[in-house]
């Protein structure tokens, strides 16, 4: 079952100085929020699970400082192979038709208490 679409989906940006804060990214214009929240051109997703995905700087390796949170989170999800670069925005995982989710109370609450 696809989850009802809304205008507007909840996310939260992770800065490279642990700063974590709400964003709200309109669904006609997700990449244009998020090129605009992390401060680049390009996004990469970085799949964590099938229900909270991060968001990069595709070349943030090249222009950014390293997330250490972003990074710490990512490696709780087993992605131990690398450091993570730049801002991060986290959303919900898709739905069956591969539109991004927003992100649950529930994750929300867990982001802020691993950032807090």
């Amino acid at each position: 079952m696809t989850a009802p679409r809304t205008a507007t989906l909840d996310a939260a940006c992770l800065t490279t100085d642990g700063r974590l804060t709400p964003l709200t990214l309109h669904q006609a214009h997700v990449l244009a929020g998020m090129y605009a929240a992390i401060g680049c051109d390009l996004v990469e997703p970085v799949t964590l699970s099938d229900r909270l995905t991060m968001w990069l700087d595709e070349e943030g390796t090249y222009t950014g400082r390293i997330n250490l949170l972003a990074t710490l989170i990512a490696q709780r999800f087993g992605h131990t192979h690398q450091p993570y670069f730049g801002h991060a925005v986290f959303t919900g995982g898709v739905d069956t038709e591969g539109n991004t989710l927003p992100l649950t109370p529930t994750q929300v609450e867990w982001l802020i208490a691993i950032c807090g």
